[in-house]
């Protein structure tokens, strides 16, 4: 769907994705009789593509997520799978991306910034 609204557009200056939680949470749900292994495979397959398709050149892009590393595990199966998967696609992001800020009680905590090196 990004690629497809960044071909529409003339170069946007920023896109949002809000959220990538709801996102995973969608994919989990569509696929939850997969293998944990296969359901890894496919989520990060599409991480891949989203952050492929983000590197446009001219457009800032915003993702958004929740942080579930530093909550409880959940008591049921399928909320450690989706902790996890969460988890596995936060990563991925955070690795990809330029900044990266830790929101806590609305205050932004950096965590990664690369664009003051450049």
């Amino acid at each position: 769907a990004l690629a497809a609204v960044l071909k529409e557009t003339n170069d946007p200056s920023a896109v949002l994705i809000e959220s990538l939680d709801t996102w995973v949470s969608n994919l989990l749900l569509q696929h939850e009789s997969q293998p944990a292994p296969d359901l890894e495979s496919l989520t990060m397959s599409q991480v891949d593509q989203l952050l492929k398709v983000g590197q446009h050149p001219s457009t800032s892009v915003v993702m958004v997520s929740s942080e579930v590393g530093l909550s409880l595990v959940p008591p049921n199966q399928l909320g450690r799978r989706f902790q996890d998967l969460l988890g596995l696609v936060n990563q991925r992001v955070a690795s990809a991306a330029n900044q990266v800020y830790l929101v806590v009680a609305g205050i932004p905590v950096e965590i990664k910034n690369e664009t003051k090196y450049v």
